[in-house]
């Protein structure tokens, strides 16, 4: 579903999927230490992305995403041989993923730029397939900026990791 309201200054997008997938990879166990594709795989989940422009030259960007990744055969992991499950969830992939970002369009003398700042969340999600071990959740800052150079030239910088945080 799409949504475009205020002369397009506020935009929308929902979307609720399930994908199904074959020929994941799984250990050969009639040629150990290689691969065939005999695995399944089942990722659903909701999307919801929006955007707008705000009074001032205020850029928003809101997304979040709730995904439910699983294995849908039993094979052995083809790395470490643990034994993979119908159900057992998929190796890092969260659960649930945010993104929030604050952009503002200004203008130094002649030259227009962008200044923003933004937060990206990442949920917990499995580390190792046939395991309990998960990584834990993480949530990173970042400040970017951009200015015009000439009509076709623009300068992107971006610190993604604002505050040096560890996951």
């Amino acid at each position: 579903v799409k949504l475009a309201t205020f002369g397009g200054r506020l935009n929308g997008t929902l979307a609720v999927y399930q994908l199904e997938k074959a020929n994941v990879l799984a250990t050969d166990p009639a040629n150990p230490g290689f691969s065939v594709a005999i695995g399944k795989a089942r990722s659903r989940g909701v999307e919801l992305d929006v955007n707008g422009q705000l009074p001032g030259r205020i850029e928003v960007l809101l997304s979040y995403a709730y995904t439910d990744a699983e294995a849908r055969s039993r094979v052995r992991d083809p790395n470490f041989s643990f034994q993979i499950l119908p159900g057992d969830p998929l190796i890092n992939i969260p659960q649930h993923n945010a993104n929030v970002q604050l952009a503002k369009h200004v203008t130094f003398g002649a030259r227009e730029a962008l200044l923003g700042v933004g937060l990206h969340y990442v949920g917990e999600r499995n580390g190792q397939t046939g395991t309990d071990f998960t990584l834990p959740a993480h949530t990173l800052a970042r400040v970017f900026g951009e200015v015009d150079l000439t009509p076709d030239t623009a300068l992107f910088a971006s610190v993604s990791n604002l505050f040096d945080a560890q996951w």
